[in-house]
């Protein structure tokens, strides 16, 4: 992969704690860590990597008022994390991925930025079918036999101050280090945070979307959200938490299979969902 730019990159490798993909149901963990990405995320800056570019959770501050992160990030060093969520149907998993900043440097600086990645897995030949990537209002969808596996894992690239996640090709080489592949549950240490700020391999936590669909109702001045599903801020009022990310009014969280149905132009394949937390967003 070409970049226009002399970029640092960092790879986070995935680390699956007990105090983030609870233990309720083993063969949901074993899902979310087996299709978790390998993030590689660009950065213009030398060694740390600048905390801009560190995704992490809302609440990094050890608050849910968000119209403080983004005069907190020099304050409270963010560690990594990716949320995730999954919906299961009878044939598909639909295992989403999402990395939220709490500052975006584009061409416009603003508060708050989130994308994130729906990785669909088959569940008969347990193969990834379709890698879907939300930037920022735009969508990419990628067939699952074109994105490069990393130690068995999607390779995701992030670009530097705009966030924008693009999957790598299975033709093209992976930017900077190598793969390196998640610590086995075995091997964990229960309550330990990911290591950031290295150009080199550090790691990422899994939290559960749960923990910010929980406050989808904290909403006014000074709190989670400005409106339904915006993140509060000072300045900027349109960043979306992903239960308000549609296509062609088909929702990402509550309607994955009928949103993959819409994408591949199959509008007759019947659903049967077993398990959708979400199905009750409006």
């Amino acid at each position: 992969m070409t970049m226009k730019h002399a970029l640092t990159t960092a790879l986070f490798l995935l680390v699956l704690l007990t105090t983030s993909v609870q233990a309720g149901a083993t063969s949901d963990a074993a899902v979310i860590l087996r299709w978790a990405p390998v993030i590689h995320q660009q950065d213009n800056d030398q060694n740390p990597l600048s905390r801009e570019n560190i995704f992490t959770v809302a609440n990094f501050d050890r608050d849910w008022r968000m119209n403080n992160n983004w005069e907190n990030l020099p304050y409270y060093p963010p560690g990594a994390a990716v949320y995730y969520s999954l919906v299961e149907s009878d044939t598909y998993y639909f295992i989403g991925y999402y990395l939220y900043y709490p500052r975006h440097i584009g061409n416009v600086q603003h508060e708050h930025d989130m994308a994130g990645v729906l990785a669909v897995v088959q569940k008969s030949s347990g193969q990834l079918e379709l890698l879907l990537v939300y930037n920022h209002n735009e969508w990419l969808k990628c067939n699952g036999s074109h994105v490069r596996l990393e130690a068995g894992h999607p390779s995701l690239v992030v670009s530097a101050g705009t966030h924008e996640i693009s999957p790598v090709k299975i033709n093209e080489a992976a930017p900077g280090p190598g793969g390196i592949c998640p610590l086995p549950p075995e091997k964990q240490v229960p309550g330990t945070g990911g290591k950031t700020g290295t150009a080199s391999s550090a790691v990422y936590r899994l939290v559960d979307l749960k923990e910010l669909w929980q406050r989808c109702n904290d909403i006014g001045q000074s709190r989670t959200f400005n409106r339904w599903g915006y993140f509060d801020s000072y300045y900027y009022f349109d960043a979306t938490a992903p239960w308000m990310w549609q296509y062609n009014q088909i929702s990402w969280l509550a309607k994955p299979a009928e949103l993959v149905r819409r994408v591949h132009g199959n509008h007759r394949q019947p659903i049967t969902y077993l398990k959708n937390p979400y199905a009750g967003i409006r």
